[in-house]
């Protein structure tokens, strides 16, 4: 069976458009043919793999998207340290 696991062109052209941190590696096609489980497997690792964290928060994205989220997602504020009780009973 044979699957397309990226269109090489448009992998290259949206990569390229992204900021240099966020470029990644070009996917690996499989060197033999794959069973629909295999592939499935594979596609699913390949794809995790390009997921990248936000600084913020933590959550992984694809580059593009990363960049989409980070306009909306602030820095968690520092919760401010618990007043401790003084009064002497």
């Amino acid at each position: 069976m044979s699957f397309q696991l990226y269109r090489p062109n448009k992998w290259d052209r949206e990569n390229a458009n992204l900021p240099a941190h966020l470029q990644r590696k070009r996917p690996v096609k499989p060197d033999h043919a794959l069973t629909k489980e295999e592939w499935n497997t594979y596609a699913w690792e390949s794809s995790q793999a390009n997921l990248v964290p936000c600084h913020n928060c933590g959550r992984t994205f694809y580059p593009d998207r990363l960049v989409v989220h980070q306009r909306s997602c602030k820095p968690k504020e520092q919760q401010p340290s618990p007043i401790p009780n003084t009064m002497v009973s």
